[in-house]
């Protein structure tokens, strides 16, 4: 059976941190002066028994000037999503070995609705701080694959 994304549902979105630095007290027009860099990382694991998968992502928001970055104000948020797989024995299958074999298109998925939608929350959260006209970037969601 060929893969279908409205077969994905999220249950539960939970900011687990959100870490916002500024300790030099600047503000949104004062970063314009820097250059924001962006650093994600996913993880994924699967419940057989709920037929459904956590994905956990931490963004970073690291301002740099003149090369040099600067974690003093910059931002760490993990959040992590609950979704539920109506197809999930299709796309997800237990080996004799108990190691799962999951469809890529599952994995791939899962990261962009996951990211979009962090993305999102994130950019309301930043609202009336020093990092309020931050906007994540698109990104290719094969590359935060990390299975776990």
């Amino acid at each position: 059976m060929s893969f279908n994304p409205e077969k994905l549902s999220i249950r539960k979105i939970d900011v687990v941190s959100f870490e916002l630095r500024n300790s030099l007290g600047i503000n949104s027009i004062d970063i314009e002066g820097y250059e924001i860099k962006t650093e994600q990382e996913a993880q994924i694991g699967f419940n057989n028994e709920i037929k459904a998968a956590k994905v956990s992502i931490t963004y970073h928001i690291i301002p740099s000037k003149d090369n040099v970055r600067d974690a003093s104000i910059g931002a760490r948020i993990t959040i992590n999503f609950y979704i539920s797989i109506e197809n999930y024995d299709e796309l997800v299958i237990i080996k004799k070995d108990g190691e799962l074999e999951v469809d890529n298109h599952l994995y791939v998925n899962l990261i962009a609705v996951c990211f979009s939608t962090g993305r999102g929350l994130i950019y309301a959260r930043l609202h009336s701080t020093h990092l309020e006209n931050i906007i994540l970037p698109i990104i290719d969601p094969k590359k935060l694959i990390k299975e776990k």
